[in-house]
């Protein structure tokens, strides 16, 4: 996870220059990025790939490419259920955003005081009292904890179905970490953390994790193929397996879907195809009838999701450009232009969430399929060709691409 802050700090880094504040158009999609899309994903190849543009709530173009289940030659459409990895994260703050607004905790209270466990974490090492660890550091990935090479289920092929499926084998643990640096210094991506917060939200609501996501988030926004863990019959045949060659390996292994995340869906369990996906970034830009917008009242305030929007650390600020990190999203700002976005990587899964709220624009991008390759040729498709030339209309030096 950490290793690709190097990349996309070499990315954003490389953009010096971009064109004035304008809006994205259908014509500039299908002219910088469609092209590339076909081109790389036939190219490399992966097993299956989609690529969405939504614009103003509606969805202007949509791509897809091979297969959910490469042996039974099962093709992807608009309707295969993804695993959307770490972009899970924003369900979660999401979901502790909404138990802000009803009073029911703070963003700057201690993690003790609704984790009562986490007092067993150690803090002697930099020596502060564990209450100094704070709601938001989860969220923001600056809590400094660290479990060292304890429970390793971010491992991500090995032993899938043996990973934690309940609290007390994480809380287990908990007096083997560590907290080893100030809270609020430094990021450094943390699924644990999100682990963390996903039992905050169970502790507050009184509600499972995964209940808790579908009664208010999934079903009031319209997410009907959304969902954690092993699929309904209904729609089992629509999940994609995943496809992905690692170390000195060769071939490629394929990951079959149906697994209980257990304790880790706060941080990478949800499952759902991309036209709910884009139900979800309509719900992010605001963008909706007067019913949508009613609904999406139920989820958040546009008060509060402006205030998750905001920078709360910075990453990268050089150049004229900045990268931040928000209450669970990136913010990348270049002349007065800002895209927030979230990836997700796991088990095979490639993805990228863009949303521009200026121009109500967004776009999703996932891979079924991973490799050292095929990471390079998703990075630069999601990257250069999405983010830098489409969202922020990059043009490269005459010579340079």
């Amino acid at each position: 996870m950490q290793k690709r802050f190097i990349i996309i700090t070499t990315i954003l880094l490389s953009i010096i220059c971009i064109n004035n504040l304008k809006s994205q158009t259908l014509n500039e999609w299908k002219k910088k990025v469609v092209p590339e899309f076909e081109k790389r994903v036939k190219k490399i190849p992966v097993v299956g790939a989609s690529l969405c543009l939504v614009q103003n709530g509606k969805i202007t173009d949509f791509k897809t490419y091979g297969y959910i289940n490469k042996k039974e030659q099962i093709v992807n459409t608009k309707e295969t259920i993804f695993n959307w990895a770490s972009i899970t994260k924003t369900l979660t703050s999401v979901a502790v955003m909404q138990l802000r607004d009803q009073g029911k905790l703070k963003l700057d209270d201690p993690v003790i005081k609704h984790l009562p466990e986490f007092r067993w974490v150690s803090t002697d090492s930099i020596g502060i009292p564990i209450e100094q660890v704070k709601i938001r550091h989860l969220i923001t990935h600056t809590s400094g904890i660290s479990r060292g090479k304890l429970w390793q289920y971010d491992n991500y092929y090995d032993a899938q179905d043996y990973k934690p499926t309940g609290w007390s084998q994480v809380a287990a643990i908990l007096p083997y970490c560590k907290i080893v640096r100030k809270p609020g210094a430094k990021l450094v991506y943390s699924n644990f953390a999100y682990v963390l917060l996903g039992r905050i939200v169970e502790n507050v609501s009184g509600d499972v994790y995964v209940n808790y996501i579908n009664k208010n988030i999934f079903l009031p926004l319209k997410m009907y193929s959304a969902h954690f863990g092993k699929s309904p019959a209904h729609l089992a045949n629509y999940k994609s397996w995943s496809y992905t060659k690692y170390g000195k390996d060769s071939t490629f292994k394929v990951i079959q879907p149906e697994h209980n995340r257990g304790a880790y869906n706060p941080a990478g369990g949800f499952y759902s195809n991309i036209l709910d996906l884009v139900k979800y970034a309509n719900f992010l830009c605001g963008v909706g009838n007067a019913q949508d917008r009613q609904n999406f009242n139920l989820v958040l305030k546009s008060k509060s999701l402006k205030e998750m929007f905001s920078p709360q650390i910075k990453i990268i600020d050089s150049q004229g450009q900045r990268l931040d990190m928000t209450l669970s999203f990136y913010s990348f700002k270049y002349n007065n232009k800002d895209i927030l976005y979230k990836d997700g990587n796991q088990f095979g899964f490639r993805s990228y969430l863009y949303f521009d709220t200026s121009t109500n624009t967004s776009a999703i991008i996932v891979f079924n399929t991973k490799s050292k390759k095929i990471d390079q040729h998703f990075m630069r498709l999601s990257q250069y060709d999405i983010n830098a030339r489409f969202f922020h209309f990059y043009k490269a030096k005459k010579g340079k691409k």
